[in-house]
């Protein structure tokens, strides 16, 4: 979901969840391959994310607990995770799609280095796409 929410900050008329898009998959090379949305922007990001959060998916399957699901007993009440956005809403997006993500500038007191977030005003900066600290 919070691909999507990169999505709509990216191109306001984008509506990822609703946007049709052709997703192929190489079971050889095990990828996914969106290359046939090359024409629609809104159509290539939304299937980049899905086909990240698929194989992520994957992943994790041989993970699965029952007992951590619907049919195992599971009372989601028990566990709620929110997104933490503080009194400000995220204003910006970091990263590359399909990993990119929102976040709030906190009125340039953030910035985005290739895939992370750092604070300037901390003595954070950002040197050929990685974060460090800076000395003065």
């Amino acid at each position: 979901m919070l691909n999507s929410k990169s999505t709509r900050i990216d191109d306001v008329d984008c509506e990822p969840l609703h946007t049709p898009y052709q997703l192929f998959f190489d079971y050889e090379a095990n990828m996914y391959n969106c290359d046939k949305n090359i024409d629609n922007p809104c159509a290539r990001n939304a299937c980049s994310c899905d086909g990240e959060l698929a194989l992520r998916l994957a992943e994790l399957a041989p993970m699965f607990d029952e007992r951590f699901s619907k049919s195992g007993g599971f009372d989601r009440k028990q566990c709620q995770w929110k997104l933490r956005t503080g009194p400000n809403p995220p204003d910006e997006c970091c990263g590359s799609y399909p990993n990119r993500f929102p976040y709030n500038t906190n009125f340039g007191d953030q910035r985005c280095c290739k895939n992370d977030v750092y604070r300037p005003n901390e003595g954070q900066c950002c040197v050929k796409g990685r974060v460090t600290t800076c000395s003065f």
